[in-house]
Order: C-alpha cells, then structure tokens, then sequence
C-alpha cells in the first residue's frame, strides 16, 4: 500500500476562516487557547506576534487583530469534510486528528496517471477549500 499524509498545520485558524473573505485580508489573526495565542497567521507573525503571548500583548503588537478561540469541534468538521473530498482519489481515507489525513493511493495510481497528477489534484482541492497542507 501506498499512502499520501497530508498535514494542515494552520487548521486550527483556517477553521475559522477558510470559507470566508477575512482568510483573503491581510489583517493580523490568532487562534487563542486559555488566553494565549496558539496559532498566527503570517502577517501577526510580521508584526511580531509569536505563540504564547498573552491576548493583551499581541493587541498591542497589532491593533487591528482579530482573534479566535480555539475550537477543536470546527477543526475536527474541517477534517471530515477535506476527508470526504479526497475519496476522489481512493475508498481508503483515514483522519489521523488533530490535523491530518491519509490517503492510499496506491490502488489510483493508474487512473491517474501516477503519483503527481494525485498530489496536483489533492492540492487544488486543498487551495479551492481555503487550507494549506502538507504532503508526504
């Protein structure tokens, strides 16, 4: 068997807002958890945000930011609709929670005429849905 895993390291903002108009801005966001910044996105990474710091520290780094509180049951609903995309490309989908998904691909290599065109797809749908991922 050969299988694809794909990692989405900024799930947990990208739940928030890979669906809307705020994921294309580039207005400084954060994912909070107990009051923390969890996750940034790059342009609160830029302004010097940096996971850790307290809500108030990174206000005052960014005025502008918007801040979400972590919510793993959004994050987990993302999972499991990338998962039921992917089974384009094969019957054996697995969420490996908190943030990724296997495919094997072994079995749709020919039908897609190898392993790129499969990566190439998987990645589009990725990129149409608002998330990042990482292949392996």
């Amino acid at each position: 068997m050969l299988w694809l895993a794909l990692y989405f390291p900024q799930l947990p903002l990208e739940a928030f807002t890979a669906s809307s108009y705020i994921a294309q801005t580039q207005i400084p966001q954060v994912v909070l958890e107990q009051n923390r910044v969890h996750l940034a996105n790059n342009t609160a990474i830029s302004a010097g945000i940096v996971p850790g710091c307290s809500l108030a520290t990174a206000h005052s780094i960014a005025p502008d930011l918007t801040h979400h509180e972590r919510d793993e049951a959004k994050e987990s609903l993302r999972l499991q609709m990338l998962a039921q995309c992917f089974y384009r490309y094969s019957s054996m989908v697995s969420i490996e929670s908190p943030d990724c998904v296997l495919v094997e691909v072994q079995g749709s290599l020919r039908l897609w005429q190898g392993w790129q065109n499969i990566i190439r797809g998987v990645a589009q749908i990725c990129c149409d849905l608002g998330h990042r991922q990482v292949s392996r």
